[in-house]
């Protein structure tokens, strides 16, 4: 996502509020604080940041660790090679660090990271695999060259048998240009193990790599037969779009399936290859699933064009109580996707009601979408109840993340409140995670305890 525009303004910024946490008497704050200033960039944040990584207190400094490998300012890779080198092993801060210097750009010179290649080489994958994971998850954030003949070495590697550590690397491998050849991806695609086929079919999606015919053909059987629902969604994603038109017979018959997962890429290829009619039909489908979580993942996928029919079924569908609130939710959005003007007041009424951050996303996304003067912030701020208050920061987020006109000047407010430490650290966490998602990924799930609460 784009960093969202602040506007100049003789009040204090955003940031000029974020800086002066960094002095804060919690030490959550002051972490999450640094975190905010990084998404900046700026290297003039460098000392106060550094500062943060320093505290003593470890709540503030594992963030202020992270918030290093964010800012990426000279300097850090020494700061945070250091820590990876040298902390006491399994600490918090170790793993951070090793996710930091991931996500640090590329260079010829990283002697932390080489030494610690050299170190997996010579040691045990198991051994260092939440110290690994940690790194791949940070490098498969951006495009690594230098670190290629280390990646390569860890997929050839016999005694590598760790799942997660091999789809991880398939994924930094897949970041560089030119790096997958026919050989290497038709080597993982038949491999044994399913991280290896969905690592490889995540990655050639919207790769150039060209296939030969019979790995065409074997990820067709892949999406039909796999015993794994998550290689049958890897591989029918992969064929949709890499236009393979055998995918909408398999997209068709996924429609049955009661995986949610399933049924979004199933509704997805249906669209990318079928025509008005089969539109139609498709609609038609959707309204007569009755899984919730089935339902609300196939409205979630569905885009426009839509039939008057459908959309006002979609309406009916939000508006009676007695639904799943995620489908009601997706409904509702999915009717403004179709720009039905009927959606502006059920979309502010389930904003108020919902707690799901991925509901409220939607939701603002939707508001954006329809009306982007929607007022909300109005019937939001200041919160009049403790469940206001408690939902404010995941609100905010939303708001944020769907670049609503309100989200800045609501923001501004939230940070200027007289609040708790907690209602405060959740504020500041939205902002971050809004400016920069490092949790939006498939490969999230893959990460080790203390990074992965730190990225959520």
């Amino acid at each position: 996502m784009a960093q969202i525009p602040l506007p100049s303004t003789s009040r204090p910024s955003i940031h000029d509020y974020i800086e002066r946490m960094l002095e804060h008497p919690d030490a959550v704050v002051r972490g999450e604080a640094a975190l905010g200033l990084a998404t900046t960039r700026k290297d003039h944040h460098h000392d106060a940041i550094l500062k943060v990584a320093r505290d003593k207190v470890s709540a503030a400094r594992i963030r202020g660790i992270l918030a290093m490998g964010i800012l990426g300012s000279p300097g850090s890779e020494s700061f945070l090679g250091d820590l990876l080198l040298d902390a006491p092993r399994g600490t918090p801060e170790q793993t951070v660090a090793a996710l930091s210097l991931g996500l640090l750009p590329d260079t010829d010179s990283a002697p932390a990271i080489d030494a610690f290649f050299q170190k997996i080489q010579g040691g045990s994958y198991k051994r260092n695999a939440e110290l690994l994971s940690a790194l791949l998850y940070g490098l498969s954030k951006g495009s690594h060259p230098s670190k290629l003949p280390f990646i390569q070495r860890l997929l050839d590697d016999a005694s590598n048998k760790i799942p997660e550590l091999r789809r991880l690397a398939i994924a930094v491998l897949a970041n560089v240009p030119d790096s997958l050849d026919s050989e290497e991806t038709s080597s993982l695609l038949h491999s044994s193990m399913a991280e290896d086929r969905i690592g490889i079919l995540n990655a050639i999606q919207n790769h150039k790599t060209v296939l030969e015919q019979k790995d065409l053909k074997y990820v067709s059987q892949l999406a039909r037969k796999s015993n794994d629902s998550r290689v049958r969604v890897s591989a029918l994603t992969m064929m949709t779009k890499r236009r393979q038109p055998e995918a909408l017979d398999i997209g068709v018959r996924a429609l049955r399936t009661s995986n949610p997962e399933e049924a979004s890429a199933a509704v997805e290829t249906c669209l990318h290859f079928g025509s008005g009619p089969f539109r139609e039909a498709l609609e038609r489908r959707i309204l007569s699933t009755h899984k919730p979580a089935v339902q609300e993942a196939m409205l979630q996928a569905f885009r426009p064009p839509a039939s008057k029919g459908f959309v006002g079924q979609c309406l009916s569908i939000a508006s009676d109580r007695k639904n799943h609130l995620g489908v009601r939710v997706q409904a509702a959005a999915l009717a403004a996707r179709a720009k039905d003007p009927r959606s502006t007041v059920m979309l502010r009424s389930l904003f108020r009601l919902a707690e799901d951050p991925l509901h409220l996303t939607a939701l603002a996304n939707a508001c954006a979408h329809i009306s982007p003067e929607s007022a909300l912030a109005g019937e939001l701020f200041p919160p009049r109840t403790a469940r206001d208050l408690r939902l404010l920061p995941a609100r905010i987020h939303a708001l944020l993340k769907a670049e609503h006109l309100e989200a800045l000047p609501m923001l501004r407010k939230a940070l200027a409140m007289k609040g708790s430490p907690a209602t405060l650290a959740g504020i500041l966490r939205a902002y971050r995670m809004a400016q920069l998602p490092l949790a939006d990924s498939k490969l999230f799930v893959l990460l080790p305890e203390v990074p992965a609460t730190l990225l959520r």
